[in-house]
């Protein structure tokens, strides 16, 4: 026997509590939503979404902000206009949001966006700066813009901005640790724990944006300037996840991310190893009792062409590389 079970779901309209605005852009009409007075937030959405994912947002922050938040429909999302005879494309939807902007008069606006809304946004913040204050970007990657060569990541500001309970710049922390499990033959024994670093997803998704845009990540400063050994490891860790280079806060710290951010001549020698047993850099070959393949081809390259600009720019380097001469 089946039963049927009756879910008390919220009407649309309780849902999304807002009135229905409109505005002409480009001969289309794009939907918004608006909430309060004041400074304006402008929230852009993602894809494949609608003003609707900040429903419970919008009304939040307005209340708690005193700010006027307004939430686009982008041309073919939610209830704004959805033609069939153009072209979606990306620069499309930054002349909606440019045309928006200046039709709604916005001006130092806070930018909240999400998805490619906020490489759309970002975009029209390049174009148009001082339209914009600030900006809150969620999961998100950027345009490519020739105005940026690179983001280098800031881990006070981001502690500020997250409320992260730290004062330190950089680095691990002693809170910020795993534990081991129980020994089960032994419950009351110690169990080993380690530090770990909480910036490595910052950095990595940071690593990540750069790469998508054709702009290069740095690491951020490392304020403890008394622990050489701690920038040391920092640094080779941002070095191998992908950064090109770092700040330094202190003298000390210049040779440091020198050398760390600087492949060893023994990861270079293996590069060109693998370079010149793979040919075209198709099929497989075993070296040193490891497979090699198209992909760890292209993972050497990108080895040898660091240290080619490496040594480009340092005859020390040119010389432990065997690179002497070559530009």
């Amino acid at each position: 026997m089946t039963k049927t079970i009756a879910l008390d779901r919220p009407s649309p309209a309780a849902d999304y509590p807002f009135a229905s605005r409109y505005v002409k852009v480009n001969g289309h009409n794009i939907h918004y939503i608006e909430e309060g007075t004041g400074q304006p937030v402008l929230f852009i959405h993602g894809n494949p979404t609608s003003s609707y994912v900040y429903r419970n947002v919008i009304p939040a922050v307005a209340e708690a902000t005193n700010r006027r938040c307004v939430a686009i429909d982008l041309l073919g999302f939610g209830k704004s206009d959805k033609p069939a005879n153009i072209d979606y494309t990306l620069p499309l939807f930054t002349e909606i949001i440019t045309g928006f902007v200046e039709s709604l008069r916005l001006r130092d606006i806070i930018l909240v966006a999400e998805d490619w809304g906020g490489f759309l946004g970002t975009y029209v913040m390049t174009k148009h700066p001082d339209w914009f204050q600030s900006a809150v970007l969620m999961e998100t990657f950027l345009w490519p813009m020739t105005r940026m060569q690179g983001i280098s990541l800031g881990p006070a500001d981001l502690a500020a901005s997250r409320r992260t309970k730290t004062t330190r710049v950089g680095g691990g922390h002693p809170a910020y640790q795993v534990i081991a499990d129980p020994d089960e033959k032994n419950p009351d024994a110690p169990r080993p724990a380690a530090q770990q670093d909480p910036w490595h997803y910052t950095l990595a998704r940071m690593v990540d944006a750069c790469n998508s845009a054709g702009i290069l990540p740095f690491y951020g400063p490392f304020g403890a300037i008394e622990d050489p050994l701690a920038c040391q490891y920092q640094f080779r860790a941002a070095f191998l996840m992908g950064c090109v280079g770092t700040w330094t806060l202190h003298p000390s710290q210049i040779e440091i991310a020198r050398r760390e951010f600087s492949p060893t001549v023994e990861e270079v020698n293996t590069a060109k190893r693998i370079i010149k047993a793979m040919g075209d850099g198709t099929g497989t070959v075993m070296l040193d009792g490891r497979i090699q393949d198209d992909a760890t081809f292209k993972q050497a390259q990108v080895m040898v062409q660091t240290a080619s600009l490496i040594a480009k720019r340092d005859p020390e380097y040119a010389k432990l590389y065997g690179l002497e001469g070559k530009r």
